[in-house]
């Protein structure tokens, strides 16, 4: 029996099909061109920086408790060389009188108080001598016992009147001590509320003081931070108006709570501030030392960039990065899951899963999957 020639044909040319077949199923992509960087130490997390407002350590209003015309204002010499009334900005020691009001009026109650004395106190000696003759005589029985009793009630009357006018005398006394606004501190005069001729009343306010050797800078923390800082920690306080010089400082008050609007925990750090450079009112910065630093930090964490971070195949909270293998045109890249910590700038912390001195690939490793040859370029 013959075979058709066409049967044959088909027949002797199946094998260089399946030949080619065969070639073609072995042709190799190419390898992917990709940019890798080598795993690097974790760099040291920065401290904490809190923008401060600087305050005067203790602010006082100053207040008149008399009432009546001012009639005298401490008196400083200007920049032009001429007298002038105290004002903002002058410094003044603990003591000072700074203003009183006419004391006339006040002098005049205290002489009239000390008069009311002296004529008090002459009753007295009658009184008390009259007391005197009363005993002599009733004990010779030349004075009944109610003419006795009689003396007695005069001279504690008398006595009683002198208690009351010497009191008059003490008030008036601290009413014409109370005529003069005296500095409890010293500090900075940071304002002056009155002029020569004004009438005041008392509680009316002539001068604020600040004593701003030491000052504080005072910071707002939250909750996650304020845990970590105690009294008496030792922080880096520096501030525009001083560049190049960085103050040493104390935590010397932590709020119990947080403040209600902000929900931070405003911190005090007193500084000595002995030349005066800063003073209230001016932004400084507070450097708190790393939370998360510890007195034994363990083993280096490996840092990569945030590019090399792609999610895993294992699960949508998981992330992992492709890490290179192999030498010279036999590099792979090899997927891998890791552990993420803080992100630092443009770089993020890798806990677990890679080890310092690894490469891994920063550019593109989306479009790469697990075993891909790969072509590092520059």
């Amino acid at each position: 029996m013959r075979t058709p020639l066409a049967i044959v044909i088909v027949l002797a040319g199946l094998p260089a099909i399946q030949a080619c077949q065969k070639v073609a199923g072995q042709v190799e992509q190419p390898p992917r061109p990709v940019k890798v960087q080598t795993v690097d130490a974790a760099p040291a997390q920065p401290s904490l920086r809190y923008s401060a407002t600087i305050e005067a350590d203790r602010v006082v209003s100053l207040a008149f408790k008399a009432s009546g015309f001012v009639d005298a204002i401490l008196q400083r010499r200007g920049a032009d060389g001429r007298m002038r009334p105290l004002q903002a900005g002058d410094t003044v020691e603990a003591g000072t009188v700074l203003a009183r009001v006419r004391e006339a009026d006040y002098g005049d109650r205290m002489t009239q108080a000390q008069s009311a004395v002296r004529e008090v106190e002459a009753s007295h000696a009658k009184a008390r001598l009259d007391l005197e003759r009363a005993r002599s005589l009733f004990g010779s029985d030349s004075l009944t016992k109610p003419e006795l009793d009689g003396a007695q009630a005069s001279f504690d009357a008398a006595e009683a009147q002198l208690a009351s006018a010497a009191g008059q005398v003490a008030l008036a006394a601290t009413a014409l001590h109370d005529t003069a606004i005296v500095a409890p501190i010293g500090g900075v005069i940071l304002e002056r509320q009155i002029e020569i001729g004004a009438l005041v009343s008392p509680g009316v306010v002539g001068f604020v003081i600040a004593r701003v050797a030491p000052v504080k800078a005072v910071i707002g923390v939250p909750d996650l931070h304020v845990a970590r800082l105690a009294l008496g920690r030792s922080l880096k306080v520096t501030s525009d108006a001083l560049p190049g010089i960085s103050l040493d400082g104390v935590v010397t008050a932590i709020a119990p709570s947080a403040n209600d609007q902000n929900r931070l925990f405003t911190v005090e750090v007193s500084l000595a501030n002995r030349d005066g450079a800063l003073r209230p009112g001016m932004v400084g910065t507070v450097d708190v030392p790393n939370p998360l630093r510890t007195a034994d930090p363990g083993p280096a964490s490996a840092a990569i960039p945030l590019a090399a971070v792609v999610r895993s195949a294992t699960g949508s909270n998981a992330y992992g990065v492709f890490v290179v293998q192999g030498d010279g045109d036999r590099r792979v890249a090899h997927a891998r899951d890791v552990q993420l910590g803080d992100v630092r700038g443009n770089a993020v912390v890798v806990t677990r899963g890679l080890q310092t001195g690894e490469t891994v690939v920063v550019s593109g490793p989306g479009l790469l999957v697990d075993g891909e040859r790969i072509r590092i370029i520059p």
